[in-house]
């Protein structure tokens, strides 16, 4: 097959023509710069999250002075320190986890990209494709936020059993008792929290499911249990009501 067609099931399509129309019809965000590192070519993907109107305010600017100018705090950041611009010299592929692109209002987003070379009649520029990751990193801030609550959840009642514990095995003092009530009162008032959805966590239960797994309930079963053991009444029990 020649090398400027594509057989596409029986239709031949010029090789150009097919790239520009998969190119322009992609979701994925690419853009095309010279070994100049010119952008020759933005798709709508890219102009969109970029915050551009068309791709004529993108064509012949350089990329980096144009969307990657900056540091996120704000330092000039320098062109021949760009990772993003190396394919063109070292004809191999970098890819970025998270970095930083500026908008056409000058707003910042976090990105991961790659960026390979692509040999071009006066040189090798390089094809950038990348991803906003913004709502990624959203979710795991969220998530990071979850589970710190979720520690602090098990360790009050981590805190407040011990106390229970304490408490009981002291049953001859009126005081110690008494304690011991109101602890394992808020103890089973927490667990119940956590079971309804009133605990930190109920925004992302149905989310995460297997923060139900790790929310160890089992131990206010537990010390409930061991309660009764030791002598604390079941009286209590209405005090958890609220």
């Amino acid at each position: 097959m020649p090398d400027s067609l594509i057989d596409l099931a029986d239709l031949q399509v010029g090789a150009e023509d097919f790239l520009v129309a998969v190119l322009e019809t992609t979701a994925q965000p690419i853009w095309v710069v010279d070994p100049d590192g010119v952008i020759r070519f933005a798709n709508p993907a890219a102009i969109t999250a970029l915050g551009y109107d068309s791709a004529d305010e993108l064509f012949g600017r350089r990329s980096h002075e144009t969307i990657h100018h900056s540091y996120p705090d704000g330092t000039p950041y320098p062109a021949a320190d760009c990772p993003m611009l190396l394919p063109r010299v070292t004809g191999e592929t970098v890819a970025g986890d998270l970095d930083w692109f500026f908008r056409r209002d000058g707003s910042m987003f976090p990105v991961s990209y790659v960026s390979v070379p692509l040999e071009m009649r006066d040189g090798r520029g390089a094809v950038v494709a990348f991803t906003d990751i913004e709502e990624r990193l959203r979710a795991e801030r969220e998530l990071r936020e979850r589970d710190e609550a979720l520690a602090a959840e098990q360790a009050s009642l981590r805190r407040i059993a011990m106390l229970v514990a304490g408490g009981a095995g002291s049953a001859g003092a009126v005081g110690a008792q008494q304690a011991s009530q109101r602890a394992l009162a808020r103890l089973v008032r927490l667990g119940l929290g956590v079971l309804s959805g009133r605990a930190l966590l109920r925004a992302g239960a149905e989310e995460r499911p297997d923060d139900r797994r790790r929310m160890q309930v089992h131990e206010v079963v537990l010390f409930v249990a061991h309660a009764h053991r030791t002598g604390i009444p079941a009286s209590i029990f209405p005090l958890v009501a609220g």
